[in-house]
């Protein structure tokens, strides 16, 4: 950026009242104005030198850091320039560009609760300023969204063009001039708001990514294609726009016109490393649009003329791994490490050979080698990524986040960054930095089906429908005919009773014509007519694609399932015992039979059926928990026991059968060795919030140490804000424990009205509210948990009831109903 006579200025204000300082405040005056002439000079590395040593010698020097931030600010070092505006405000509260430039900051990453924080303070400063005003329409316009007030959101945007008239530069007010015309879809209108913000900013990508999409909407495909064309020479090296390209070649079916273009971009490439990036490209788009022969053929014909063929051996190393020769795969990844010298080549090669190692379950193997890269490259990307996987997996997530803003600072658009940053957000319980992850990770892709799938249905989970419908679209816009993609959205509008168009999601589907998609399209349709309260529609829609397909064993257990889910117990088993007369042998339609033979209470029957598939197939594990399962509801407690050894002893290690020895064991009151065994399942499957929680649960109510207090806060954390009730009981349980009785309440009222039955739930809600000094609602609870758990319950918790009951009576309390609500909102509160 030009620095102008303005810094001049400062220079001289700041020089005359620093004159009567001592020498260090005079020295750190002089590296000021040394800064201020290199910077005017355009020498920015050599100024920010000097600005550091200003900070050595003066760390309160107000126009010096002033000064840095908003230098390295222009220079697009975000989080740098935040940090350095919130020193400031620390040291001088009331400095109004310092709040005012961390509140745009604040708007541009949609960090809400920071923009309020320095906006409300800017404001008292200088309610009048208009850039003050554009944040506060920022913050109006979101505020509409989140609560859908289309009137405010409409007013909101109306004010953002009038103050824009004279704020032409602010990307904020643009942002919402864009957003508000894409919401109304005033395509045209958002198309000339686009192009009128490029010509302020014209490498910023987000509005580029923005532009496709209002070109698909519009249906300019020709417009769509020359703009791609165009993005890939105005941001060499970003393979995520080649990628789109590709995609939006593939679902025309052009693909001998995207090999062409790849084929191209290898020709006219001007460095070997934009050529490597290319000719990897070409030979993953052949492995995929074509064959893997095709692929393997082109990389063969790359080493044989390349000079350094290394980063392609490596290529058609992980290629044959992921063929299924995984031996082969990796013994050739380990020849090209054998003997070579440390490179940033060497480097990717290691990551690429520790991806297939911790696929193959040698983690140990993995470690050791991003250890090494990340050694001698502590930026390295993919190795970030994989150290914070790791880190996530292990409930570090803190860490995690660390090391993947380091990855993001090195590769700012790498959305499977981001994604790792959302999983570790989620693990903190953070669900509303989780989803604004995925959101980012859906731009950096280009709205690629995986990120857009995995962030719909992030959105669906919390019932924001129509926001995952547009993201769907968007993506769909682009990748025409993807299937994961119609069957999200397909699910999307059966959640939304939106019928209409989910019938044309199933037309849709039924248009591709391949077995997949028919398939999925008749799956839409059987969900549909079922949510539209039509199940004999359903039932006899499935019967009828059974009988077409000549007895289809898949088509014929779904009909099963539905009668079942229909309550017609004597009709689900009698098609059943019909589908399995014609196919004796199948395994999956034995399965179904027991499964209706368990729901008809004929569990002697589901026992012996279970038995005959367990004798020719031992290893099937899902049949040895049925089993144990069956033999539980004929009161056989041995008998499951027995079955539940067997069952180890043919499948050691077996995760669900693991699962249920610790609930034997906990029924048991054998209570650490339930957890001894969820601890191992955790190590195994610590992405599933159920052994979370069940892991969580045990450690806060059956130790008393700090120790497992600590540890279960850190498995747990990933369930704040989670409306599941004995998710609710274990988080709030677990806040009890650590002394934050007011969160802990918020969860475990609804926990325990939704609970009722369940006396451990009732007792941890009771101990809460006694510790809120809520005694005759404590009382009452307490009272519940010992009615419900009965004397024949021995575990310590009611015996301490017994006594806190004793406590308070004797005090002359009296029981009080409690009112209890079941729900919580987003944030946690009720």
């Amino acid at each position: 950026m030009q620095i102008g006579p303005i810094w001049k200025v400062i220079a001289l204000g700041a020089a005359l009242f620093l004159a009567a300082c001592e020498s260090s405040e005079e020295r750190a005056e002089g590296h000021f104005k040394k800064a201020l002439e290199l910077a005017e000079a355009g020498d920015l590395e050599r100024a920010y030198v000097e600005f550091r040593n200003v900070f050595k010698l003066n760390g309160q020097h107000r126009e010096a850091r002033k000064t840095y931030a908003t230098l390295v600010r222009g220079e697009g070092k975000t989080q740098e320039a935040y940090g350095q505006f919130l020193r400031l405000v620390e040291q001088y509260p009331d400095d109004f560009d310092g709040r005012l430039a961390l509140a745009q900051m604040a708007v541009d990453l949609q960090n809400w609760p920071e923009v309020r924080r320095h906006a409300e303070r800017a404001a008292k400063i200088d309610s009048e300023n208009r850039d003050v005003k554009a944040v506060q329409v920022n913050i109006a316009y979101a505020d509409a969204l989140e609560a859908e007030d289309e009137s405010a959101r409409r007013a909101a945007a109306r004010e953002a063009r009038t103050l824009s008239a004279a704020l032409t530069d602010n990307l904020g007010l643009r942002r919402i001039l864009i957003a508000s015309a894409l919401r109304d879809q005033e395509l045209e209108l958002a198309l000339t708001e686009i192009d009128n913000t490029l010509a302020i900013e014209p490498s910023n990508r987000e509005l580029f990514n923005t532009r496709l999409g209002v070109l698909a909407q519009l249906n300019r495909t020709d417009e769509l294609e020359t703009q791609l064309v165009d993005m890939v020479d105005r941001f060499p090296g970003d393979q995520t726009i080649v990628s789109t390209l590709l995609r939006f070649y593939a679902s025309r079916g052009e693909v001998d016109k995207a090999e062409g273009f790849l084929r191209q971009i290898v020709a006219e490439a001007d460095t070997d490393e934009t050529k490597a990036d290319a000719q990897t490209a070409l030979v993953r788009f052949l492995t995929e649009a074509r064959d893997m022969s095709t692929g393997l053929d082109e990389l063969d014909k790359i080493i044989s003329e390349s000079p350094n063929a290394v980063l392609f051996r490596a290529v058609r190393a992980s290629t044959r791994f992921e063929l299924g020769e995984t031996e082969a795969g990796i013994t050739e990844m380990q020849e090209i490490l054998d003997g070579t010298e440390s490179s940033a080549e060497i480097r990717q090669v290691k990551i690429a050979l520790a991806q297939m190692l911790e696929q193959t379950g040698n983690r140990v193997g993995a470690q050791r080698l991003v250890t090494e890269v990340l050694g001698e490259d502590a930026t390295q990307v993919e190795g970030l990524k994989m150290q914070a996987g790791w880190y996530i997996q292990s409930d570090r997530s803190d860490e995690a986040i660390a090391l993947l803003r380091t990855a993001l600072d090195q590769a700012p658009n790498d959305a499977g960054t981001m994604t790792l940053m959302a999983r570790a957000h989620t693990r903190n319980g953070s669900r509303e930095l989780a989803r604004d992850m995925l959101s980012l990770a859906v731009d950096a892709s280009g709205n690629a089906p995986e990120e857009s799938v995995r962030y719909a249905s992030a959105l669906a989970r919390d019932e924001r429908y129509q926001l995952a419908e547009d993201v769907l679209i968007d993506s769909l816009r682009l990748n025409q005919g993807n299937l994961r993609l119609l069957t999200e959205l397909g699910k999307v509008y059966v959640a939304m009773e939106d019928w209409a168009r989910t019938e044309q999601v199933e037309a849709t589907m039924t248009n591709i014509g391949t077995p997949v998609a028919l398939r999925a399209a008749d799956g839409l349709q059987a969900t549909r007519l079922a949510a539209q309260g039509r199940t004999e529609d359903a039932i006899d829609f499935l019967e009828g694609l059974a009988s077409d397909d000549s007895g289809d064993a898949a088509a014929q257990i779904t009909v099963v399932r539905a009668r079942l889910a229909n309550g017609e117990r004597e009709a689900a088993l009698r098609y059943a015992e019909e589908a399995i007369a014609a196919r004796p042998d199948d395994v999956a339609l034995q399965f179904t039979l027991a499964t209706a033979q368990a729901a008809n209470s004929l569990f002697v029957d589901a026992e012996a059926t279970y038995r005959g598939i367990l004798a020719n197939n031992p290893r099937i594990e899902r049949a040895w928990t049925e089993l144990i399962r069956t033999l539980y509801a004929q009161g056989d407690v041995e008998g499951a026991r027995t079955a539940l050894n067997n069952g180890l002893d043919a499948i050691p290690g077996a995760l669900n059968l693991l699962w249920a020895e610790a609930s034997f064991k906990e029924r048991s009151n054998d209570f650490d060795g339930a957890i001894e065994i969820y601890e191992k399942l955790y190590e195994r499957a610590s992405n599933s919030p159920v052994v979370a929680n069940n892991l969580a649960s045990l450690l806060s109510t059956y130790r008393e140490d700090e120790d497992s207090l600590t540890r279960a806060y850190s498995v747990a954390r990933r369930l704040r804000g989670n409306d599941f009730p004995p998710f609710q009981d274990t988080y709030g349980w677990i806040a009890y424990r650590r002394g934050d009785y007011d969160e802990a309440v918020t969860y475990l009222e609804p926990a325990a009205a939704n609970l009722g039955n369940d006396a451990l739930v009732q007792y941890h809600l009771g101990m809460t509210y006694i510790a809120l000094e809520r005694f005759g609602e404590g009382l009452s609870q307490l009272q519940k948990a010992i009615e419900i758990a009965g004397a024949e319950d021995t575990r310590a918790q009611f015996g301490i009831a017994r006594e806190e009951i004793a406590r308070l009576e004797g005090q002359g309390v009296t029981a009080q109903t409690p009112n209890l609500r079941t729900t919580l909102d987003d944030d946690g509160t009720q």
